[in-house]
């Protein structure tokens, strides 16, 4: 948006049509057309401010858009514990907060993505870096990983025998651990709708570590 300057022709359609107004050395928004309690600066702030929903709702009903279309997910905080187990504080004033290029000198990418995604968006996010390096092998990362690796293993070994069709009939699953398996993996598209229905990605990660237990 800022590289190609979209957001300045935004702000001039916004001017054409005298929703944006220039008064005490700012840019106003005519936010009070939509419903707000006062017009506002127009100005960058943090993911953090709930506030602002309404707001982006009502520039895009005084543009012409359906503001309902508009969904907007508010994640927490992400701490990073000390080796103590306690959160640190992190402020801006203070100048110690941490980048996202910095964290990934502390984490594998997989490792960041996979806590990103494992809560609830309403649920406060805490990675303790020092656990993490030391019990890497007792993550719920760790276990699907290895059961995907464990997956493909055995594809490739029914690939070596000339294994080129799987048999269809639940019949052939004999064993209790088997049969489990089978149900959680008949579970998978309703997981995938439960997602989408409820923009909640987390359902997916706690789906395949159940799966990589069984």
């Amino acid at each position: 948006c800022y590289e190609n300057a979209n957001h300045l022709k935004l702000l001039e359609k916004l001017r054409g049509k005298k929703f944006v107004y220039e008064a005490d050395k700012a840019t106003f928004f005519r936010t009070s057309l939509a419903g707000d309690k006062k017009d506002r600066t127009i100005f960058k702030q943090n993911a953090d401010h709930h506030g602002f929903i309404a707001r982006l709702k009502g520039a895009c009903q005084l543009l012409g858009y359906d503001p309902e279309r508009i969904k907007i997910i508010l994640v927490q905080m992400l701490s990073l514990l000390s080796p103590a187990g306690e959160a640190e504080k992190f402020s801006k004033r203070l100048g110690n907060t941490i980048e996202l290029d910095e964290a990934l000198q502390y984490l594998e990418t997989d490792q960041l993505k996979f806590f990103l995604l494992e809560k609830e968006p309403n649920q406060p996010l805490f990675i303790n870096t020092d656990l993490l390096k030391q019990n890497k092998e007792r993550t719920r990362l760790y276990y699907i990983q290895y059961a995907h690796a464990r997956c493909h293993q055995i594809f490739r070994k029914a690939q070596e025998k000339g294994i080129t069709k799987i048999g269809s009939s639940i019949n052939l699953l004999e064993e209790e651990s088997e049969q489990k398996i089978f149900n959680l993996l008949i579970r998978f598209p309703g997981i995938l709708e439960t997602i989408v229905a409820e923009n909640k990605p987390h359902h997916l990660i706690h789906y395949l570590y159940e799966l990589a237990q069984a």
